[in-house]
């Protein structure tokens, strides 16, 4: 490096240093300035922190006090609150007057919001004040509200207690009960229903409502300990006060006097009266009326009071022993006994009985569903086509009293079904059974399962789910009862029909109402669920009944058959199927028919109550015993109908007309199973039965057949001569023969068979038994010159005969 560029770099080292110099001067300025500046801060902070805390220590006391007064505010007006709520206390009997003077009705919550009021007050002044003078008028006004609150309760029910009409029950049945939908037309409307449900919550939480509390009836007292048992008081309280009634006079007192003087006015010259026996016994019974007792009008009529003022009108004193007094000790007695004397109207009332909220709706409710069970049963029974329809036994034995309980009505129920079936049976033929409408008693279940739904319906919404059994068992009572007592007619009817006329075929009535009881018990259960085992045990108590009925009845049957046949011994003349047997082959079908015959036989046999067939097999499988028992029934019946017949051949007839009705029956539909799945051998029993009766009518023939025999002559040729033996042999075969089928048609002109296959088999049966041989008889005999007049043994032509034949039984069809 040159020395010219080292002189360079000092000046710049120079100049460099110089300016870093003068940068520092001024950086050590500024701090000094600041520290100066952060002095001065330090001193205004101090100053302003001491003010602060001078400012502080003169505001503190300000602020505490503040806090202080409004503490005080707050607790002054909760104090107020307090004061204007109590003040409210005194002055709610005066605010709410006018409310509980017009009732309830059109303004129920403002009425309840009332009552709540008046609950409070009285329920501030018993935790404070109870021996006070306030809490009596408060206690009195409530129970005055509550009286109309529940008076309200009745008139809303009776608002509502009309009869559900026919058409809306019929129109609960239809679509809408499959679909499920609850129609708002059946029941109780929806306002009223609300306006329940306000009133029932109120009473609810207000469990003094359950009964009339008393306030006069001391704790100690034996009357308080009555009320406690639960026992309905006639007699008032023996501790009233007298600012209550202070125009009563002390009857115990006034009597004791009237009985000792009898009169005020009695001279004394006439001396003292007589002690009667009526007297003393007065005299000596218990001081019960000690209370104050006022006599009421007529009572002070019928006894002649001697305290009245003097005036021309004003009775005397009788004379002593007379009737007068006589009579009015003893009336006193009894009013003394009874402690019925009428109340004067400034007293307290007597104490009433407990209201039951639960009782009063469940009997309200339970009067209109059974009203409207029995509208729809009459309804049903005008629309029947036939002469009468379901009857009733509550319509027989009288209407039901409404204000009888439900739980009386119900136990009473099943006590007079004897006496009043007992009276109907005077009065039922041997037709009474078909009176009755198993369809319409099947609708009416099927009403009373939709109507008691609506009925928990709105029960459900007025109560909550404790109090429903309690209020629903005793509701469905007296409509439920109907439905019992028309099921035990059935049954009673149809056994005055089996035992009194031996009409066996009433058992289907009995069988069609079980099957519609069976049917509507699942329905009926669950309405039922919120009632008492013994109300659900009613409708399947019933229904055992009825099966244990019909299979005593079914046990008879068999033997009954040759029973009714010996009281009816007229036979038909044709020989064809007789009544019984037509009747036997009709019931068995209906039974066949009927589901619920096969359900009883299986049930039976397995032992448990209910036994349900699946499948038409089964039901027939379980039938089959029993047909098969009363067709071998029928069998020993027919023949001993037969030999009430002469003639073997119309017995044939008769036999063979019935075997084959009984066959082509058993092989239709209705009890087609019975000669299935390996029973053929029963089948085959009566078409062998039947074979036998034809072979047996075709015997009858042979008497006409048998003259077409060639018996002992000899071979004969065309053109020759016979002698006389010949001759006169052959003529009488002729003879014979048409004497013999003449004979047969005129005494078989009134026999018929009425199956025209059998007929038919039979003519051709015939036809070739006969006609063959009558064919070759004429063409044997043709050519054979055996008399001079032909035309008097040629009397029928081969084809004439088998038409003659073919019109055999063919009369009465």
């Amino acid at each position: 490096m040159s020395k010219k560029q080292r002189t360079t770099s000092i000046d710049e080292i120079e100049r460099r240093l110089k300016q870093d110099r003068k940068l520092l001067s001024v950086i050590t300025d500024t701090l000094e300035r600041n520290d100066q500046l952060t002095m001065g801060m330090e001193s205004i902070f101090f100053s302003i922190d001491g003010r602060l805390e001078r400012l502080k220590n003169k505001k503190m006391p300000m602020f505490e006090e503040t806090e202080r007064l409004e503490q005080l505010k707050l607790n002054t007006d909760r104090t107020l609150a307090k004061l204007d709520l109590v003040i409210s206390h005194y002055h709610v009997i005066r605010t709410t007057n006018w409310i509980i003077c017009q009732g309830p009705t059109g303004r129920l919550k403002k009425y309840l919001d009332s009552l709540d009021q008046i609950k409070r007050a009285a329920e501030y002044f018993e935790e404070v004040i109870p021996e006070g003078p306030e809490l009596k008028p408060l206690r009195l006004t409530l129970n005055k509200a509550k009286q109309q609150l529940q008076s309200e309760f009745h008139r809303l029910l009776l608002r509502c207690s009309n009869p559900t009409t026919p058409i809306d029950v019929l129109n609960l049945i239809g679509p809408d009960e499959v679909l499920g939908i609850q129609r708002d037309d059946v029941g109780i409307p929806s306002p009223v229903l609300q306006e329940l449900v306000s009133i029932s919550t109120w009473c609810l939480e207000d469990h003094s409502s359950f009964d009339y509390l008393l306030e006069d009836i001391e704790e100690d007292s034996p009357l308080a300990s009555k009320w406690k048992g639960g026992k309905r008081l006639k007699t008032c309280s023996l501790g009233r006060d007298t600012w209550a009634s202070p125009h009563k006079k002390r009857a115990a007192s006034w009597l004791g006097n009237k009985l000792k003087t009898r009169s005020l006015d009695r001279p004394p010259t006439l001396g003292p009266l007589p002690c009667r026996k009526e007297d003393s016994e007065l005299l000596e019974l218990p001081d019960i009326i000690e209370e104050e007792i006022p006599l009421t009008a007529s009572s002070r009529l019928k006894t002649r009071s001697l305290d009245r003022t003097d005036s021309p009108k004003t009775f005397k004193a009788p004379l002593p022993g007379s009737p007068f007094v006589r009579k009015t000790v003893s009336w006193m007695s009894n009013k003394m006994k009874t402690r019925s004397l009428e109340r004067h109207p400034g007293m307290e009332p007597l104490l009433q009985p407990p209201f039951n909220i639960f009782a009063v709706y469940s009997q309200a409710r339970s009067c209109c569903l059974e009203r409207s069970l029995k509208v729809f049963k009459d309804h049903l029974r005008k629309r029947s086509t036939s002469s009468a329809s379901l009857h009733s036994l509550s319509s027989s034995s009288g209407p039901t009293s409404p204000s009888s309980s439900s739980s009386s009505s119900s136990s009473s129920t099943f006590s007079s079904v004897r006496d009043s079936l007992t009276r109907i049976s005077k009065r039922l033929g041997k037709e009474g059974w078909c009176e009755i409408d198993v369809d319409s008693y099947s609708q009416c279940i099927t009403a009373f399962g939709l109507l008691a739904n609506v009925e928990f319906s709105a029960l459900a919404k007025i109560f909550p789910q404790i109090h429903r059994k309690r209020t629903f068992d005793p509701l469905v009572q007296k409509a439920l009862a109907v439905l019992i007592e028309d099921g035990e007619y059935i049954i009673f009817a149809v056994r005055h029909a089996v035992n009194a006329y031996h009409d066996y075929s009433a058992l289907l009535t009995v069988l069609r109402a079980l099957h519609a009881l069976k049917a509507a018990q699942p329905s009926v259960n669950k309405v039922l669920e919120y009632t008492s085992c013994k109300t659900k045990d009613k409708l399947p108590y019933l229904i055992k009944s009825m099966g244990t009925f019909a299979l005593k009845v079914l046990d008879r049957y068999p033997g009954s058959i040759m029973e009714e046949w010996s009281k009816k011994r007229e036979m038909p003349e044709g020989g064809t199927v007789h009544e019984l047997t037509s009747n036997v082959i009709l019931f068995l079908s209906q039974l066949a028919l009927l589901k619920t015959t096969a359900e009883l036989f299986a049930s039976r046999e397995s032992g448990s109550e209910t036994r349900h067939c699946e499948t038409p097999d089964d039901d027939i499988k379980y039938l089959r015993p029993f047909i098969s028992e009363v067709l071998e029934q029928v069998f020993l019946c027919l023949k001993n109908m037969a030999t009430m017949y002469e003639d073997p051949s119309l017995r044939a007839i008769f036999l063979f007309n019935s075997y084959n009705y009984i066959h082509n029956s058993v092989s239709k539909a209705q009890l087609r199973g019975v000669w299935e799945d390996g029973a053929e051998q029963p089948q085959a029993v009566w078409e062998q039965r039947m074979e036998e009766q034809k072979q047996t009518y075709l015997l009858s023939w042979l008497k006409v057949s048998e003259y077409l025999i060639d018996d002992g002559m000899p071979p004969l040729q065309p053109g020759s001569k016979l002698n006389e033996k010949e001759r006169h042999l052959i003529k009488g075969k002729f003879k014979s023969f048409n004497d013999g089928i003449e004979e047969l048609l005129e005494t078989q002109r009134e026999w018929a068979i009425p199956d025209p296959d059998q007929r038919e088999a039979l003519s051709k049966a015939q036809v070739f038994l006969v006609g063959q041989a009558y064919r070759a008889f004429l063409e044997r005999y043709k050519q054979v010159k055996f008399t001079k007049h032909p035309q008097k043994y040629y009397k029928y032509y081969p084809k004439e005969v088998e038409e003659m034949i073919q019109k055999f039984f063919d009369t009465l069809i």
